[in-house]
């Protein structure tokens, strides 16, 4: 799969969570692709759902800030359905290069 379509699969997945609330406050359906590229640039170092769950949570602090990240817990639910699909994508533990 083509790195460029999972970025636009790591947005959907970001949009449907919208763990910062963006999406739910009106902003436009692709708002997370920049958090998705540095999300998916750090995907193939993980091991695990709750590492993935600290990714997802740690770029959004260093993208926002993190009072407007807000804690670990509310990025269970993506961080796990990130890791989900990026099991299911056969990428665990491969790189893009």
């Amino acid at each position: 799969m083509a790195v460029v379509s999972r970025i636009y699969e790591l947005v959907s997945l970001l949009d449907r969570y919208d763990p910062i609330e963006l999406i739910k406050g009106g902003a436009p359906l692709g708002e997370y692709m920049p958090e998705a590229r540095t999300i998916l640039e750090h995907l193939q170092e993980m091991s695990s759902a709750d590492e993935t769950v600290a990714l997802v949570h740690r770029e959004f602090v260093s993208w926002f800030d993190a009072q407007i990240a807000g804690s670990l817990d509310n990025y269970r639910e993506v961080g796990s359905a990130i890791w989900e699909w990026w099991v299911q994508q056969g990428r665990h533990g491969q790189s893009d290069a």
